[in-house]
């Protein structure tokens, strides 16, 4: 509804207000309200008080002409009731209507109403006094609203805008400056009216503009309600919530994200944020049938997973059976440890299978290779079932033979762990360049360059160094720098001052032609006072990006085209210093090899921290 008020003053906090509580008056009593001043207008509120036997006169003289509709709400006590009238400016009295009126019967006097026609420039008197069957004091609300003045366009009438419709703190003389309206008349002359130019008056054309924020300030959507000759307009706007107010912190748990939970400063609403993934690993087991099994004490001998927090240790225990004997656990393809009970540091999600052999009822038959990788794993009724693997080819060495005959394998009556032998050396030759330094093999020593035998170990030293870098990352610290030749390398003497810390390089990337597999080759360094190394390895798989090939996505299918599934081949050796190998190929041959090193280690703290090496691709 519209109300009519006095310039700017009838902005006051919401804009639009009721009138205050008008002070008592004396038994019999007569008081006076302009309902002009007073902003009786729209807004059901504690308006007045007055006892028994007590008038109050309303006085109003309206801006345009319109019908309006005066509600009064009498809070009864003791019986009490509320009578009201309207005296016009003729002199003439107008009853008011009670809304539970039946025939000449009034059953209920506490909410009389009254809707007349009232002219622009005449005054009215709206009298209501209280009933005499009680002297508590009453309280009335005064709701009092007019319809459409008929001076503006149908169509277009009242339009409200805001310039600004997202606020992320409330403020009402914000909302007011963001105001624009557009007041539209019958011959089609418009006015647009902005709150921030009005110059403190709220008159136009004589009639009040009647801004109403007393719905606005709360969190989420508000509405600007604008009233202007009987006619109605509204604009919204969102208020954000300020979710500063932490309530509760919710650790991830294996199953679910963690997360802060925060509270509204202005309401009651909370959200969710800062979401965190479970920082930790999961570790299964396929299970076992010649023994039992337990993971972090944890029975899962059926098969099953437990989950490690990162950083903390993991411990498998394998118990066998009578007549069973522990062989190891396998991880991938390569057994990680012989040893029943296996304590590590998990840095990613792995199965790890426990390999026995069956001295009872079946033979069992392991067979591996120099590296620890599982060429076979057989269980048979009799040992003349046993199909003997062939032998994988390694760059730099060659198979001899198997640490048993055939002839022993097939007769054998108990189970047996056979392994490849192989012979280091060959035909395949490395050249190793340090510009600057001298270079040592065996009885070799050279300057500047050195060719050596694959698998070679190799130092090279220079009185002025610092360390020894290959491709920008350092390898080793020091004056001097020993290693097993893998792959071509070229060294550079570094003579600036570096800052020792671990490091992990993959040198090359080189296909067998008689195996179709790529062999990717990298050195580790351990480096930095109180580190210690936990594990490395490679990550690798089938047209592979390199964000995918970091240990958070082992097990899990890569992201590019066509691509494979992220491996994790986890070394075995746990020296400080060394150089691994992989042997990786598509048996298609169709697609792209991909590999990166990884090393992970503990700091003096005990907190973990992985370093990469750069990825390496062979695209066939």
């Amino acid at each position: 509804m519209k109300k009519m008020t006095k310039g700017l003053a009838c902005l006051v906090l919401v804009l639009v207000l009721a009138c205050c509580a008008l002070p008592g008056v004396t038994y019999g009593a007569t008081t006076s309200v302009d309902l002009n001043q007073n902003y009786l207008f729209r807004t059901r509120t504690n308006a007045f008080s007055f006892g028994a036997g007590e008038t109050a006169n309303l006085t109003f003289t309206p801006q345009y002409t319109a019908e309006y509709t005066l509600k009064l709400y009498g809070h009864v006590t003791g019986g009490r009731n509320i009578r009201a009238s309207l005296t016009n400016p003729d002199g003439t009295v107008t009853a008011f209507e009670y809304p539970n009126r039946t025939g000449s019967t009034v059953k209920d006097y506490s909410h009389p109403y009254l809707t007349a026609t009232l002219e622009q420039g005449k005054t009215y008197t709206y009298s209501v006094w209280g009933w005499t069957a009680t002297s508590t004091g009453a309280t009335v609300d005064v709701d009092f609203t007019s319809g459409e003045s008929g001076t503006l366009s149908k169509e277009v009438g009242l339009r409200l805008y805001l310039d600004q419709t997202e606020f992320t703190a409330y403020s009402q003389q914000a909302v007011l400056n963001a105001m624009k309206l557009l007041i539209v008349d019958r011959t089609g002359a418009h006015l647009e009216w902005k709150y921030k130019d009005a110059m403190g008056s709220l008159l136009v054309g004589g009639a009040d503009v009647i801004v109403d924020l007393s719905a606005c300030g709360a969190c989420g959507k508000n509405t600007v309600q604008v009233h202007y000759m009987g006619y109605t307009a509204t604009a919204d706007f969102n208020l954000a919530h300020d979710y500063s107010v932490l309530l509760e912190r919710v650790a991830a748990t294996p199953t679910a994200r963690g997360y802060d939970l925060l509270g509204c400063s202005r309401c009651s609403a909370t959200t969710r944020a800062n979401f965190v993934d479970y920082d930790g690993f999961c570790i299964a087991t396929p299970g076992a049938d010649m023994g039992a099994l337990l993971f972090n004490d944890t029975d899962v001998t059926a098969g099953g997973r437990i989950y490690v927090d990162r950083g903390k240790d993991c411990t498998l225990l394998a118990l066998p059976n009578s007549g069973c004997r522990f062989a190891g656990w396998q991880q991938g393809n390569k057994i990680l440890s012989g040893d029943a009970s296996y304590t590590f540091t998990p840095v990613a999600s792995a199965t790890y299978t426990p390999l026995f052999l069956d001295d009872s009822d079946r033979l069992t038959f392991l067979f591996i290779d120099p590296f620890s990788n599982v060429l076979s794993y057989q269980q048979v009724d009799s040992a003349a079932d046993v199909k003997i693997p062939t032998p994988p080819t390694y760059t730099g060495y060659t198979f001899v033979g198997w640490s048993y005959t055939p002839t022993q394998i097939h007769s054998s009556t108990g189970s047996l762990t056979v392994q490849a032998l192989y012979r280091a050396g060959g035909a395949k030759q490395l050249t190793i360049t340090a510009p600057g330094c001298t270079l040592q093999c065996g009885s070799q020593t050279a300057r500047d360059s050195l060719t050596v035998a694959y698998g070679a170990r190799v130092t090279v030293s220079a009185a002025d160094a610092k360390g020894f870098s290959a491709d920008g990352r350092v390898l080793g610290y020091g004056s001097r720098y020993s290693f097993y030749a893998v792959a071509d390398l070229a060294l550079e003497k570094r003579t600036d001052d570096l800052t020792p810390v671990p490091s992990v390089s993959l040198l090359s990337a080189q296909l067998q032609s008689d195996t179709g597999r790529v062999m990717f080759a990298a050195t580790r360094s351990m480096a930095g006072e109180g580190n210690r190394l936990v594990t490395s390895g490679f990550l690798y798989g089938k047209n592979l990006a390199d964000d995918d090939l970091v240990l958070e996505m082992a097990g899990k299918p890569g992201t590019g085209t066509d691509a494979g599934t992220v491996r994790c081949a986890q070394n075995r050796s746990t020296e400080s210093e060394g150089q691994f190998v992989l042997y990786y190929g598509i048996s298609a041959h169709v697609g792209t090899a991909a590999a990166r090193a990884y090393l992970t280690y503990a700091d003096a703290d005990g907190a973990l921290h992985t370093v990469y090496s750069a990825v390496l691709r062979y695209t066939y």
